[in-house]
């Protein structure tokens, strides 16, 4: 069957995903053990509105900050996670996988920011997914995947029967949502304002001390709304405005979901080229092009926000270096302009070494001087002593590894929405130059694409 189908014709999708089966020239239990994959190119629609509509069995989403590649999943085709075995050995495991027949299968996940803290519930210190179905837009085209771990004595139909069952869990018909308008009860900081300015201080004082270079303290803004809110919503309302973020949810199955519209990459690898940057030094947006110009020279100008951004630059550097046979800065000190805040932005790439896979890549960059600090041991065990809550999967890896490219943003920007609670996080790059209440006042302005869509009660999902 030829042609592509309408993401709400389930007949139309199911048969076109069953004539895939049925053309592929294979015997599923030759392949026991290993992922088949089967598309269905379909019409354009809104990927996150359609994530929406779909009830909650571990719903996925990811969309790169240039919006060339979006992606929503639902179900469980696959999952590697920290009760299995260690990171190192799990991001080996799915490098291993990935090198089979099907090249598009695509693991999605995160990774805390500290494995020796406290785990978020059905998190874990990392956890990776092949989602059972998969709806995807890259470079304009748009297809509906059927992912299957394949089981000895599996034949063609038992497929046909497995991709029929599973199917019945997806909404593919043009449902509204019922909504209603949510409401804040309660908002309160985690620590209160005057405790965490005392807890800078000692950081700062402790950096002076040539303890640290730079260490980044963050804060938590727990909301309590009227009615549960549903984080697919929330993450529509936020990034309907925002530009130059990547955008995530990752919801296991009956726990609570991490979101996020992040500025900064990680890494984005394609076969063995590797681009990453350094996202450090802030100040705000500006009401119009002419303030935000200001606010720049003035950040161009600060010994402070300058020292903050060459720290992450040389670390970012230096994870190149380590796993590259050849690297190059591409461009220093850019300006990297978002709603409410501005960042110095260099960027870097670089050419793989042969030997070099995701463990590597993730161990050399994870976690970056921009939200952990520098050195990073010293850093993390201020970090540890100084927070009082659990980043979990805050300012962590978020995205997903493919067997010939992936893509990893940092984690921040975020938070994590559990009924009608909701956990939003900030952090600020210390260092001796800093004073507390502007690195407050910088964490209010990185929280503000959040909380201005919650207090202003610009949300609206549905009703629990």
């Amino acid at each position: 069957m030829d042609g592509y189908a309408d993401i709400f014709n389930k007949e139309a999708i199911v048969d076109l995903l069953v004539a895939r089966i049925d053309s592929e020239s294979f015997m599923p239990s030759d392949y026991a053990g290993s992922l088949c994959r089967f598309e269905a190119d379909v019409n354009e629609t809104d990927i996150l509105g359609w994530l929406g509509k779909q009830n909650k069995i571990g719903r996925i989403y990811f969309c790169n900050r240039e919006k060339t590649f979006t992606a929503a999943g639902l179900g469980v085709a696959d999952s590697i996670d920290d009760s299995q075995m260690g990171l190192e050995d799990a991001l080996d495991l799915i490098d291993g996988d990935l090198k089979g027949e099907y090249l598009r299968v695509r693991y999605y996940g995160g990774i805390c920011f500290d494995a020796g803290s406290e785990q978020w519930d059905g998190f874990g210190q990392f956890k990776f997914t092949v989602p059972e179905f998969e709806l995807v837009c890259e470079n304009e085209k748009n297809v509906f995947a059927y992912t299957a771990m394949c089981r000895q004595g599996d034949t063609k139909k038992s497929l046909k029967d497995k991709l029929a069952a599973a199917v019945e869990k997806v909404v593919l018909e043009t449902t509204e949502k019922t909504s209603s308008q949510h409401q804040v009860l309660n908002r309160h900081n985690v620590p209160e304002k005057d405790i965490w300015l005392n807890d800078a201080g000692e950081v700062i004082r402790r950096i002076a001390a040539a303890k640290a270079d730079k260490v980044v303290l963050s804060r938590k803004v727990t909301i309590e709304m009227k009615e549960a809110v549903d984080p697919i919503d929330l993450l529509a309302a936020v990034s309907e405005n925002n530009v130059n973020t990547y955008e995530f949810v990752f919801e296991p199955a009956d726990a609570t979901a991490f979101i996020g519209a992040s500025p900064e990459c990680l890494y984005r690898r394609d076969e063995r080229n590797i681009y990453s940057e350094a996202v450090a030094g802030t100040c705000p947006a500006g009401e119009n092009d002419s303030q935000a110009e200001e606010y720049r020279n003035c950040m161009r100008q600060s010994e402070k926000e300058t020292a903050e951004h060459e720290f992450v630059f040389a670390d970012v550097k230096a994870g190149l270096d380590e796993i590259c046979t050849e690297s190059e800065i591409v461009n220093a000190r850019q300006i990297l302009r978002l709603k409410h805040v501005q960042h110095f932005c260099s960027r870097f790439e670089g050419v793989l070494d042969d030997q070099v896979g995701t463990s590597q890549i993730v161990a050399a960059f994870h976690p970056t001087s921009a939200v952990c600090g520098s050195p990073k041991d010293t850093s993390l065990d201020i970090i540890t002593e100084g927070e009082s809550f659990s980043r979990g999967w805050y300012a962590g890896p978020v995205g997903w590894i493919g067997r010939e490219s992936s893509e990893f943003a940092v984690g921040i920007r975020s938070g994590a929405v559990d009924g009608n609670q909701i956990d939003l996080f900030a952090g600020a790059g210390l260092v001796d130059a800093s004073e507390p209440e502007k690195e407050w006042e910088e964490t209010e302005n990185k929280l503000r694409q959040f909380l201005e869509v919650i207090e202003q009660k610009q949300l609206s999902g549905k009703t629990k």
